[in-house]
């Protein structure tokens, strides 16, 4: 049945498409998707006063740590939240996302909180990026593309560095 490149091609756009419909569906199944619709730090910047009694979900970075203070968003974009209710301890410089009720006077009532270093963003990206290099490296240590066949053919012998720097090719 998919012995030509054609009809290769037609499955994997098939899959394709029927692996997006799914991460879309998965993201509608919930019965009342705005249920969970909380106010962050950008709305709070802009109608503060519409949201007081309301839960908000907001991050930023710790400014002050007696009482523990927030700086979402840009500077003099953002706006400056005393969140109570901290149990964890910060510092300033890290970044905190806190959950709870909005109270008057810029002041978040937090039922949960995360506490983050700066560094563990970049950290999960450059981990995961250089783990995505090794896979690359191994699929074309051990694997070559077949043009022709439109796919892959495992390799008689591993490429190494010596066999491209020296001509060697296998196939």
């Amino acid at each position: 049945m998919l012995r030509t490149p054609r009809s290769r091609a037609l499955a994997l756009l098939v899959l394709f498409a029927l692996l997006v419909g799914l991460f879309v569906l998965s993201g509608a199944g919930e019965p009342d998707p705005d249920r969970h619709a909380y106010p962050d730090g950008d709305h709070l910047a802009l109608e503060y006063d519409t949201y007081v009694g309301e839960q908000a979900d907001v991050s930023g970075a710790v400014v002050s740590t007696d009482p523990v203070v927030i700086e979402t968003g840009p500077p003099g974009e953002g706006i400056a939240l005393t969140v109570e209710g901290v149990e964890e301890p910060v510092e300033e410089g890290q970044a905190l996302r806190a959950f709870g009720e909005v109270q008057e006077g810029q002041v978040l009532s937090a039922e949960e909180t995360l506490v983050r270093d700066t560094w563990e963003l970049a950290y999960m990206y450059v981990v995961s990026f250089l783990a995505g290099l090794w896979v690359l490296a191994r699929l074309l240590r051990g694997w070559r593309i077949e043009w022709n066949a439109a796919g892959l053919e495992p390799r008689e012998k591993p490429l190494t560095v010596r066999s491209i720097l020296g001509g060697e090719r296998d196939g």
